[in-house]
């Protein structure tokens, strides 16, 4: 869904090795400090990485893939390839974002802002292997990577897919990728305290404010009405590898509810179909959505056979596109 990223067609990523001080030797890994004796330990800041992350890129798209809640699915390399496009940044480093990152959450602008856009992965990576991850990135990119000096944290310029991304270890815990534009905004994910754990059963989450303007619609999918203010997902997976998919959205009002909720499961049809002949076949069965009160909200379980043919469609969609 987004160029420089990609969030449940949303979703995506980066952040690498240690941070504190005025220490900016990459080579050198952070530690913390014993608690004094006899002094309470405080507990641990709430995570905030994300507010940080939306308040960077002024986001009106964001989510978050629980990593571990899909590392057994049949289907997981393809799965966190969609919810993070920027986890190619890893390819050929020794970091395997499926079994060394815990969550990612991804923020941004909006779908036409390529550069407004930034990635976390929150990891349980040791120092050594990733100082030596990000020095692999860095070299990988010839001429076009680099350090970046005098930051307060280890941060290279990479290219990786044809662009540049700014990689930036923001905490021994949280890798940030983003595009080199943010890279003074980069500096407010400092200390971070992490990324949330999900509410629920969970594995993806995704928020979209005002729709309409925010996504770019590709041509063929079905527009988003204006009146929908925002909306909001969750995709939970079960242990046979299906999937159950939550999404509601807010309306104008209870009228205007019902009115987008037909609009929206019209175009869906005619998007989830095609016309074979005199009679149009439906491909993949679409989420029906209905109105309550002011709010839309749909429900639909997607098996691991349906997902593997979306899957498939995407992908040669992508390559037809090329």
């Amino acid at each position: 869904m987004l160029r420089r990223r990609s969030l449940l067609a949303l979703l995506t990523s980066q952040a690498l090795v240690a941070c504190g001080g005025a220490n900016t030797d990459p080579n050198t890994p952070q530690g913390g400090t014993e608690p004094e004796p006899g002094v309470a330990p405080q507990p641990p800041p709430a995570p905030d990485a994300h507010e940080r992350a939306i308040a960077a890129t002024g986001a009106k798209i964001y989510g978050t893939l629980h990593v571990e809640r899909i590392r057994n699915h049949p289907m997981a390399p393809q799965l966190i390839q969609m919810a993070s496009q920027e986890t190619k940044v890893l390819e050929g480093t020794g970091i395997e974002p499926l079994q060394d990152v815990e969550r990612v959450f991804v923020a941004a602008k909006s779908a036409k802002d390529p550069e407004a856009v930034m990635a976390l992965l929150e990891h349980h990576v040791e120092a050594e292997r990733l100082k030596t991850a990000m020095q692999t990135m860095v070299d990988k990119s010839g001429a076009e990577g680099r350090w970046v000096e005098g930051e307060p944290y280890p941060t290279a310029i990479v290219y990786v897919e044809k662009r540049h991304s700014l990689v930036a270890a923001v905490t021994p815990t949280m890798l940030v990728i983003t595009s080199p534009a943010m890279k003074e905004k980069v500096g407010t994910l400092s200390g971070a305290s992490g990324i949330p754990e999900p509410i629920g059963e969970e594995a993806l989450s995704a928020y979209v404010n005002q729709p309409r303007a925010t996504l770019d619609n590709p041509k063929g999918t079905p527009p988003i009405p204006a009146t929908i203010a925002y909306a909001e997902g969750t995709i939970t997976f079960q242990p046979n590898g299906d999937a159950d998919v939550h999404i509601e959205g807010k309306s104008a009002n209870p009228a205007q509810a019902r009115d987008d909720a037909k609009e929206i499961n019209d175009a869906l049809i005619e998007a989830t179909s095609a016309k074979m002949g005199p009679v149009r076949v439906q491909v993949i069965k679409p989420i029906t959505f209905a109105a309550e009160g002011d709010m839309l909200k749909g429900d639909r379980k997607v098996t691991l056979a349906e997902m593997q043919t979306i899957v498939s469609l995407a992908s040669m969609a992508k390559k037809s596109e090329k």
